[in-house]
Order: C-alpha cells, then structure tokens, then sequence
C-alpha cells in the first residue's frame, strides 16, 4: 500500500511520523513542566509555611519573654511595662498563623495550624490572667513594704509610749517588742526571699515569724492597763494582721499563679512548641519531597527527551535516506536517462516503470519517450529507404528514357538495328523496354524483307514474297484499292 502512494503522500506519511514523535515530545516536556511548577508551586507553598511557622515560632518566643518579664515583675508599673506587647504579639501570631493556613495544602497540617490558633490564643490569655494575677501580687506586696515601714514607725512611737509611761513592767514590755520586731524582720526577710525564689518553706517562714510577732504582742494587750501603751500596741497588732492579710493574698496569688503555670501556661507552651515543631517538620519533608520531584522529573525529562529526540532524528534520518533513495537517486537516473535519450541513445533500459508515484510517472514518460524516439528512427529509416528507392527508380527511369531516346531518335533516322538495355529493376520498365526492342526488331526485320522484296520486284521477280505475317489496321484497309473494290 505504502508503494503505491505518491511521493508527496509518502514525504507526508513519513513526516507525519516525525511530526507525531516531536509533538510528543513537546507534549511530554509540557506535561513535565506542569509536574515541575506543580512540585515548585509545592516546594514554595511548603517554604512559605516553613516561614510563617518560624516566625511564629520566633513570635512564641516573644511570648514566653514577656510571660517571664511579667512573673518577674515586682510593681504594677513593671507588669503594666511586661504586659504592654502582648497584644501586638497576639496580632502578629494570628497573622502568621493565617499566613501558614493560606499556603499549607496537607490536611494534617491544616488541622494542626488550627489547633495552633487556639494554643496561642489561649496561651496569650495565660499570659494575660497571670500580668492580672502578677499586677495583684505587686500592690500586695507593696502594701506589704508600706505596712513594714509603718511598722518601723509605729514600733519607734510605741517605744517612746512607753518610755514616758513609767509603768512598772515596761521593760519586759520593751523585751517583749523587741522579740515581735525580730520575729517580724525575719518574717519580712523571709517574704522578701519568698519572692525572688518561690519557695514555700520560705513562705512558711513568713507566715511563722508574723505569727510570732502577733503571739508576742496580744498577751501584752490583755497585761497593760495604761490606754496610751495600749493604744500603740493596739496599732502595732493592726499592722500585723494587715502583714498577714497581705502576705495570705500574696500566696493565694501565688498559688493562683502555680495553678495557671502547671495546667494551663506550661502544657500549652509545650503544646504549641510541639505543633510549631511538628508544622514547620511536615513542611520541610514536603519541601523536601517537593524538591524529590523535580529533580526526578527534569532527569526523567531529560532522559525522554533525549530518547524521543534520537528517535525523531532516527526518522527524519530514515526520511532523508528513503528520500534520497527511492526519490532523489531515481529522479536523478531518469534525469540522467532523459539525457542519454535527448543524445540519441535509444538502447538503454528505463527502470521503476513499476512504482505507482511520480517517479514511476517519470519512468513510464521516459519509456514512452524512448519507444517514440525508437518509433521515429524506425520512420526515419523507413522514409531514408523509400526515398532511396525511388531515386533509384526515378534513375532507372531516366536512363531507360534516354535508352529508347536513343533507340527511337535512330528509328527515326531509319535505323533500326539499335537496342535498349533491358537489364533493369522495375519489371514495367524492363516489358517496355523489351516490347520497344521487339517493336524495333519487327520494323528491321520488315524493312529487310521488304528490301529484299523491292530488290526482287527490281530484278523483275513479281513472285517476291513477304515472309512476315501482315495484319492491317482498319484504317489501312479503308485506303487499299483492294479494299475500295
């Protein structure tokens, strides 16, 4: 089938091979693409993510800084300072938390980010409640400070109470303000430690020494009738419950506080440290995996394209080679046959008259062309020997006209002995000729005989005769005397 399309069909078919193998490999490089930009726009998603979640990871940080400056803190203003960047923390967390949401596209992550949002927000609120917590704890503590220097001031007071009192025992009075000042400054250096370490020894400790100093004045109360002293001491006891309020406020705080860092600030800390952590290891794995397939595929690209383009070299080699084969050399051998036939060489044998395409075409027209070239010799040839025979016969003519010429123009001088040459070519040339000579010999051989018979007739012999047979025309008859008698 393939033999009998023409050529421009066969250039087409075989192109059309070419054509389907490079379009296929375009379409194979398209199709990697896609895969690379679908890998890349991953990879990028996956970076994006990475970023946001280290940021964020960096903004958890911020939190945990100011969660510490805030527990750190010691007057409201410090807390208020510890506190102020909590809400632009908060803002910038949630921001980036969104940004991460935008970009991850594993499901698993997005459930993560999600639970992130709400450790963060919850973990800002920690935050938030234990600045509140912290700022209480602060006024507590500063009333503590006001209250030991108001105790400072009223034991100096009381002191000169008694002093001008003069009462009997105010010497085991003074002993006795003494020990409830000792035991309350080493309650005061206990709650100052306490504060700084946290420690609940030393917070027992506080609690202990106030109580001492509240055991070591109420007995003194009941002992002094004198209303001054009584009135100082009165001051002095006031001034203890009020170190102890403030110190039982200040440890409800604290526990307040332990409570929110164990079950709420600690494990969400851990928690959201956990999610960042597990976000930011996803992501890097899909990156990873994302950058996995691009290189598999640009090698995979690479590989195919390199074996569908030997493969469309290979057919448009095979195209070249056929063409040149079953095209260029056979056009150039008809050409070089046309060229040997314009020559006059009519032997050569035409092939390829058997394709069915153009070339076959040109072969037929050149076999076509040498029959008629041979067919035109053939005529030429033919027409060259009929031209010669007729000029030969037109010579043969000739010379037997000029030999009767001769034969006639002597017959008519009387002589009748001349003869034409009978040997000819053409038999009608050659009977004239003899019927001329036979024609001549009668009138000789008459003329003899009847000059025999004249001579005879002169000598007087009337009994001559003439031998020859003798038949008159009509018209010699009609003019004899035997006739008109």
């Amino acid at each position: 089938m393939f033999r009998s399309l023409k050529i421009g069909q066969k250039l087409f078919v075989q192109l059309s091979a070419a054509a389907f193998v490079i379009l296929g490999l375009v379409a194979s490089q398209f199709v990697f693409l896609n895969r690379i930009d679908g890998a890349k726009e991953q990879s990028d998603r996956a970076a994006a993510v990475i970023k946001s979640v280290l940021t964020l990871d960096g903004i958890v940080g911020e939190a945990l800084i100011a969660s510490r400056d805030v527990r750190l803190s010691i007057t409201p203003e410090q807390v208020a300072k510890a506190s102020a960047p909590l809400a632009d923390i908060r803002k910038a967390g949630l921001a980036e938390v969104e940004e991460a949401l935008t970009h991850a596209v594993i499901p698993a992550n997005r459930e993560r980010l999600a639970t992130i949002r709400g450790q963060f927000t919850g973990y800002l609120d920690t935050v938030v409640e234990m600045a509140a917590l912290q700022k209480a704890r602060a006024e507590a503590l500063g009333q503590q400070i006001a209250l030991t220097g108001e105790w400072e001031f009223k034991l100096v007071q009381t002191r000169t109470i008694i002093a001008t009192s003069l009462l009997p025992e105010s010497d085991r009075i003074e002993s006795r303000l003494s020990d409830a000042d000792v035991a309350l400054k080493a309650a005061r250096a206990a709650m100052w430690r306490s504060q700084a370490m946290s420690d609940s020894v030393l917070v027992a400790s506080v609690g202990l020494g106030l109580k001492n100093a509240e055991s070591t004045i109420s007995p003194l109360l009941k002992q002094v009738d004198d209303a001054d002293v009584k009135e100082a001491l009165e001051g002095l006891e006031k001034i203890v419950h009020g170190l102890q309020a403030g110190m039982a406020r200040i440890a409800e705080v604290n526990g307040t506080q332990q409570k929110l860092l164990t079950e709420r600030s600690t494990p969400l800390r851990v928690q959201l440290r956990d999610g960042v952590n597990a976000v930011r290891d996803a992501a890097v794995a899909r990156s990873r995996d994302a950058s996995g397939v691009v290189t598999t595929t640009i090698d995979f690209a690479q590989t195919v394209g390199i074996g569908l383009g030997l493969v469309a070299m290979l057919i448009l080699g095979a195209v070249a080679f056929a063409a040149n084969r079953t095209i260029a050399r056979p056009i150039a051998g008809i050409s070089a046959i046309f060229g040997r036939l314009a020559s006059g060489e009519t032997s050569v044998t035409v092939p390829f008259t058997e394709r069915r395409d153009e070339v076959g075409d040109s072969a037929r027209a050149a076999l076509s062309f040498r029959d008629s070239l041979v067919e035109a010799e053939q005529l030429r040839a033919a027409e060259k020997l009929n031209t010669e025979r007729q000029q030969a016969r037109a010579a043969e003519m000739a010379r037997v006209v000029k030999d009767v010429a001769v034969v006639v123009a002597a017959a008519s001088q009387g002589d009748f002995s001349q003869r034409a040459d009978e040997n000819s070519s053409e038999a009608e040339l050659t009977q004239l000729v003899r019927d001329v000579n036979q024609l001549n010999a009668i009138v000789d051989d008459a003329t003899r005989e009847f000059d025999g018979v004249l001579a005879a007739l002169a000598n007087g012999d009337l009994c001559a005769r003439s031998s020859m047979p003798w038949r008159a025309s009509s018209s010699s008859r009609a003019r004899s005397p035997t006739s008109r008698r």
